[in-house]
């Protein structure tokens, strides 16, 4: 999708930062969570406009497994 904000799988990583460990807990005990994070996992091209990229970010900040306003951060 050319003109798409993306990011590589290291940035958006990064930007996820040190809520990967509570992420990686989380993903255990929920199934869906589990495979949006296995499929983020396999990306190496990352579309932040993506409508699961979005929601599946947002999800992270709404269940606390990032910090309040990290959602917008990382997806920004």
């Amino acid at each position: 999708h050319p003109g798409h904000p993306r990011a590589r799988e290291r940035e958006f990583w990064a930007k996820i930062g040190t809520g990967i460990t509570a992420i990686l807990a989380a993903a255990e005990a929920n199934a869906a969570l589990k495979t949006w994070w296995e499929k983020f996992k396999l990306a190496r091209d990352i579309n932040l406009d993506d409508p699961a990229t979005q929601g599946g970010v947002q999800a992270l900040e709404i269940a606390g497994l990032i910090g309040e306003g990290r959602a917008a951060e990382v997806l920004g």
